[in-house]
């Protein structure tokens, strides 16, 4: 079911997959512990941990139940896969971060024919192509000035998430972005488990 506040108001919209309860929680302690680094990264919350197969962007509420039916015909004899984790990442590079997140060492192709079936999926019910090459990753945190950024970028370049717990995506979920001064929370509209 797709619930909005205000029928008239686009939402901030994206879909993705939300790792288990034990995983997020394992990688809020890793950020935890990169927080005493004290560089300038907004760090993201636990609770917002993902990973994004597309961003939709500002989306009519009327076209929510259209994307929700375009997750559900990407879904569509979707097997589960193993996802394990790897190192540490930057977007766009190391040297000029501007998003830092960790890495899939195994299910990186489960994730990327995943994203490529919700693309086809989308273009198939008139949404725009996405531009950008798919990445499967999991951003930990967005670059908010050079303060003590280098220092963190070289922790990043060395840290090893293979601690973390592996799991298997259950769902696919279309998700809405509520802003607010202490930061974004996500609501989940809708998803579409694998089978």
């Amino acid at each position: 079911m797709v619930l909005t506040t205000d029928p008239n108001t686009p939402v901030r919209t994206f879909i993705a997959v939300e790792p288990p309860f034990a995983v997020r929680a394992a990688l809020g302690m890793r950020i935890e512990g990169f927080k005493k680094q004290a560089a300038d990264v907004k760090w993201t919350e636990t609770p917002n941990l993902h990973f994004t197969l597309r961003f939709l962007g500002d989306v009519a509420p009327g076209r929510m139940p259209d994307a929700l039916e375009a997750v559900r015909k990407a879904c569509e004899g979707v097997r589960p896969f193993e996802v394990r984790f790897g190192g540490g990442g930057a977007f766009p590079d190391w040297e000029k971060p501007e998003a830092l997140w960790a890495a899939v060492a195994e299910g990186t192709e489960g994730f990327t024919g995943l994203a490529g079936r919700v693309a086809s999926a989308f273009e198939v019910a008139g949404w725009p192509n996405e531009t950008r090459p798919f990445v499967a990753h999991l951003t930990l945190g967005r670059v908010r000035s050079e303060r003590g950024v280098e220092a963190m970028v070289r922790r990043l370049q060395q840290a090893s998430f293979k601690d973390i717990p592996p799991f298997s995506p259950a769902s696919v979920a279309l998700f809405k972005s509520l802003p607010s001064a202490a930061g974004s929370k996500y609501e989940r509209l809708g998803e579409v488990r694998l089978i």
